[in-house]
């Protein structure tokens, strides 16, 4: 079972790089929110600071089955 189209993963996924330039490229994960209809899509994105330490960034965005955001967070 597809959670959302290939199309409306794109169209989202550019509005997340957009706003948050440093994870572009990182591919999400999709699962069902626990509220009901709305979709989480989750973006990880390790990298190494000057000082040579692992770093994860993640940012969530829920959307809606129609591919609107409705909510976007990010970790530090």
């Amino acid at each position: 079972m597809e959670l959302l189209s290939e199309e409306i993963i794109a169209q989202i996924n550019q509005q997340v790089y957009a706003r948050f330039p440093n994870i572009h490229g990182a591919r999400p994960t999709l699962k069902r929110a626990p509220s009901g209809t709305n979709i989480i899509l989750t973006y990880r994105l390790k990298s190494v600071t000057e000082d040579g330490f692992s770093i994860e960034q993640i940012v969530r965005a829920t959307v809606t089955p129609a591919g609107q955001l409705v909510k976007v967070s990010a970790s530090r």
